[in-house]
């Protein structure tokens, strides 16, 4: 109707175009050059337009949201028409049987216990993969790492070994150049007592 938020509205424009698309009305050029079907959904529109532009709570919860505005059919043919006024009164199951129901199949497949249950042990058994490849990585990984410090252990023990070994080379090596263990010349007696501690006096 050419409103735009906020307008104050006038009825005069309503009855204008209603005299024009009025189905009753004859009067136009422009609307004997309609399909009846036309003029009919464009008075519907108009009058619609009006009950919602008219009422105060109506047209605040319009402006703002967008609702009280008809949406069109989900289904076609289902419309009043004066050739077809017996979709009126019908009942919304005899229209989904009649057009063919969209969600038939889940609907069977929802309704079906077998069917949710085995949703139910696919979803289990999925889970429980899930969680049992975890199980394996962290598995997998706490052993690594148990490798890692074994080896880490191992090399030092044999260091350690090494060390002692050679600790007892040097020991032996000092003995037989000195017995007595405190060193050939004065200066020497310092390192003598150093690595052998127990030989001094």
């Amino acid at each position: 109707m050419g409103i735009k938020i906020g307008d104050k509205y006038s009825k005069t424009r309503y009855y204008d175009l209603v005299k024009i698309y009025h189905p009753d009305s004859s009067t136009r050029d422009i609307t004997k050059r309609l399909p009846t079907e036309e003029r009919l959904s464009r008075y519907r529109l108009i009058v619609n337009a009006h009950e919602i532009l008219s009422n105060k709570q109506k047209r605040s919860a319009y402006d703002a949201y967008g609702l009280g505005w008809p949406l069109p059919s989900r289904h076609h043919g289902c419309e009043y028409t004066p050739q077809n006024p017996r979709h009126t009164y019908e009942r919304w199951d005899d229209i989904e049987s009649e057009h063919g129901a969209r969600n038939e199949f889940l609907t069977y497949l929802l309704g079906n216990k077998k069917f949710i249950c085995l949703m139910i042990v696919l979803a289990t058994f999925a889970q429980a993969c899930v969680i049992l490849s975890s199980v394996a990585k962290t598995e997998l990984e706490m052993r690594r790492r148990d490798e890692e410090c074994r080896d880490l252990i191992f090399r030092h023990r044999d260091r350690a070994l090494d060390l002692r070994t050679l600790v007892a080379q040097i020991e032996r090596l000092l003995l037989k150049r000195d017995p007595s263990g405190l060193g050939l010349d004065p200066a020497e007696k310092p390192f003598y007592r150093e690595m052998l501690p127990f030989c001094g006096n």
